[in-house]
């Protein structure tokens, strides 16, 4: 939660926890220790790098306690069925193919975000596939554990998504105009896509090898 909060607040200057009247910490400080625009001890690129591996690290503990559990559930369970079946390949080379597109220019932007959202849409049809047959998260420990970190991953790889949509509209006219901050915010996105693109495989490694 603090890495998100903070992630907020650097990318998109929104104080997370204001205080009416109060004097910022900041502001008691002599100008000439201030960073460039007045604001944290150091320039905006290592700010931002460096808030971006504080979210980086509560996402890993954050998913590393759900492979844990997982672990542990398995560890513990008298039946536990073999691999799934239907391999993903398609929802694999999609999402590996939106971190690989992922790029400063526009048209990538737009690509990576169009294979993001498609990732998802397929992932919810599948699944909703195999609620059909039946294949419910009640029905088995395996399905459970399934259902759960496969959705959870799923959201955010679309907020992965969103952000890079984000950054093709609204955000595109800080290139020229905040190109440092814009390269802090790309390179930030391109390791988040690195991020879920690593949990991902681990999911199938997990459940269907």
């Amino acid at each position: 939660i603090l890495g998100i909060l903070n992630t907020s607040k650097a990318w998109f200057g929104v104080p997370w926890m204001p205080t009416p009247g109060a004097v910022s910490p900041i502001q008691r400080v002599p100008s000439g220790l201030l960073g460039p625009g007045g604001i944290g001890f150091w320039p905006l690129a290592q700010r931002e790098f460096g808030v971006n591996w504080l979210l980086l690290a509560s996402l890993t503990m954050f998913f590393g306690s759900l492979f844990s559990a997982y672990v542990m559930l398995r560890a513990g369970s008298l039946e536990w069925s073999g691999p799934l079946a239907q391999f993903p390949w398609l929802e694999t080379a999609l999402l590996v193919g939106a971190g690989a597109a992922f790029c400063e220019e526009r048209i990538r932007l737009i690509g990576s975000q169009s294979l993001g959202i498609a990732f998802v849409v397929i992932r919810l049809l599948n699944d909703a596939m195999l609620i059909r047959r039946g294949l419910v998260p009640s029905a088995s420990l395996q399905l459970a554990c399934w259902f759960t970190l496969g959705a959870v991953h799923t959201t955010f790889v679309f907020g992965a998504a969103v952000f890079s949509g984000w950054l093709a509209g609204p955000s595109f006219a800080m290139k020229a105009a905040q190109r440092e901050r814009w390269l802090a915010r790309i390179e930030a996105t391109r390791r988040y896509w690195l991020f879920v693109d690593i949990v991902w495989l681990a999911l199938v490694g997990a459940f269907f090898i």
